[in-house]
């Protein structure tokens, strides 16, 4: 008997935010049964399955798609327990995050040595100063906001603007 129905997953995966927006990711998903061993439930993976997967990451583009089936023996029970894993090969699209993190942190850390072009006795320079010190606190706030909240690192464009709040107080 095949028994096949529609069904939504969501699910999450633990992320390496180390080369954040240029980072790849790789997922893992296992399908099996808990109650039911393998005489009763048979779990195998079909090729024609997985062009059927409507794969909708939003901003992730989906590198690679494998299953893969395994089976494993349980110390209670002498049958077999088959269970399916699915891994996705994922890289963020970058073109959002360019466009509205990267750009501008590129814009700052050009305008910023014009600071030392400024005289030193007028006030203009202290107001360019503090405005790309402000622009700097609101792009690391950006920056937090996309990141997630359990990220193990910080992103690369975070340590951007750390460095440049340095140069900036220095």
């Amino acid at each position: 008997m095949k028994w096949i129905f529609p069904q939504n997953f969501i699910f999450s995966c633990k992320m390496d935010m180390a080369y954040f927006p240029f980072d790849d990711q790789t997922c893992m998903m296992e399908f099996g049964s808990w109650s039911y061993h393998g005489l009763h439930l048979n779990l195998f993976n079909d090729s024609y399955v997985l062009d059927d997967i409507a794969l909708d990451f939003g901003e992730w583009d989906v590198l690679e798609l494998t299953w893969h089936r395994k089976i494993t023996y349980r110390e209670c029970c002498d049958e077999p327990f088959p269970t399916l894993a699915l891994k996705f090969h994922l890289r963020r699209r970058i073109l959002y995050y360019f466009i509205n993190l990267l750009l501008p942190c590129m814009v700052l850390l050009a305008v910023n040595p014009l600071v030392f072009l400024l005289p030193a006795g007028t006030g203009e320079r202290i107001g360019f100063c503090m405005t790309i010190q402000l622009s700097v606190v609101v792009f690391l706030q950006v920056v937090s906001e996309h990141t997630p909240q359990t990220a193990d690192s910080i992103p690369l464009i975070g340590n951007i603007h750390f460095v440049l709040v340095k140069t900036l107080i220095v």
